[in-house]
């Protein structure tokens, strides 16, 4: 893979280092804190703040804002050193130019995941980069983790987290990581009318520090994600992600929806993250080399995720790309099978014992000669 998205040299060994459930920290937080929470109600800050106040998460909340002692009732801490105790996750709505000191107030009090919500970094022109790579250089020498930033925040079921109004927090064994925060709303919004149920939702936006080969490890390793499904647009190492896909893949399904696919697309992309898509071809190799699914837009991810979140589908360890059909003729049979082809996936080889079994269960078989794969049935059987 081509450009700064997607570097030949692996850093492999240094996304290996961390702790493959360090997230958990953020998705499990037991203190968390918000730094830069406005008593405005109008700001971003406020809504999130209210939201989490306002909802069932089980921790305890933290408000810090220099200018205020109290925020909507709760106490207000000047700065992130007079919070006493432990700190497990923090997210910073602060204005973009102090977002450094406060990433560096976040690593002397050793606060595990630190998630930047602001924006104005990698993605702008002018400054922008340059305070990207001061936040990354801010981290040196610690022990904390950057998600973002230009990123929205989380969702997790189990402890009543969210970034938006109107979900509900019934767990299921689905994990959405983006990119994009607007995609994390849609998804997660449209995905509960469809009656999916999510462990996690992730906007990760820049990705300046933890990437794409961190986020795919932590679903790998998670026992509460059982499919996981990303948007990604950019990424430094395309080795060490193709790496960790291929990994994911044998164990848990694995959806991926790639944005900047186009020309058009592709700017799109630098002007949102800041960084390169690489050629769309060169994707769709690794993908299905990784033996993920690639979709090919809003409403094929939502649809595929339901299917394989329903209950007949619940996700079990993957023994290769085989896939048995059952059609109501031979033509459908056929376009099932070129489309499975496309996709990387094959139609599986039966063996005798399976199908004895379908045998038994499928009189039918006796007037179509025998069964194979693609099974096909008369209509009044289906």
């Amino acid at each position: 893979m081509e450009s700064t998205a997607v570097r030949q040299e692996s850093s492999e060994e240094s996304h290996a280092q961390r702790d493959p459930l360090l997230l958990d920290r953020a998705f499990k937080a037991r203190r968390m804190v918000i730094a830069g929470v406005s008593s405005d109600r109008g700001k971003w800050s406020n809504i999130m703040f209210r939201r989490l106040l306002d909802g069932p998460y089980d921790g305890e909340l933290i408000a810090v804002n220099p200018a205020r002692s109290e925020v909507e009732g709760q106490p207000c801490y000047a700065s992130l050193g007079d919070v006493p105790g432990e700190v497990d996750y923090v997210q910073l709505l602060v204005a973009r130019e102090h977002t450094v000191d406060a990433v560096r107030d976040c690593v002397a009090r050793k606060v595990p995941v630190v998630h930047v919500l602001s924006s104005g970094f990698g993605e702008v022109s002018g400054e922008g980069p340059g305070l990207q790579s001061a936040l990354v250089a801010a981290l040196a020498g610690g022990a904390s983790a950057l998600i973002g930033p230009n990123s929205l925040g989380l969702y997790s079921a189990g402890h009543g987290l969210c970034f938006s109004d109107g979900c509900h927090f019934e767990s299921g064994p689905v994990t959405f990581i983006s990119q994009s925060g607007a995609l994390c709303t849609d998804v997660l919004a449209q995905g509960q009318m469809r009656g999916v149920k999510f462990s996690k939702v992730l906007s990760v936006g820049n990705c300046a520090d933890l990437d794409w080969p961190d986020y795919v490890r932590y679903c790998r390793h998670d026992p509460e994600t059982g499919i996981a499904v990303f948007y990604i647009e950019s990424v430094s190492d395309g080795r060490a992600l193709y790496e960790e896909l291929k990994r994911l893949a044998r164990d848990k399904p694995v959806l991926v929806l790639k944005g900047g696919q186009t020309a058009a697309g592709a700017q799109a992309v630098v002007s949102h993250t800041g960084r390169m898509t690489g050629e769309h071809n060169v994707w769709q190799a690794m993908l299905r080399q990784a033996g993920v699914i690639e979709l090919t837009g809003l409403n094929d991810l939502l649809v595929t995720v339901q299917a394989w979140s329903s209950a007949e589908l619940q996700p079990r360890k993957r023994a290769g790309n085989g896939v048995m059909v059952i059609g109501c003729g031979g033509g459908v049979s056929v376009l099932i099978s070129d489309a499975l082809g496309a996709a990387g996936l094959s139609v599986a080889r039966l063996g005798s014992g399976t199908l004895s079994a379908l045998k038994e269960l499928e009189p039918a078989a006796k007037v179509f000669g025998g069964i194979d794969n693609p099974i096909e049935m008369p209509v009044d059987r289906l």
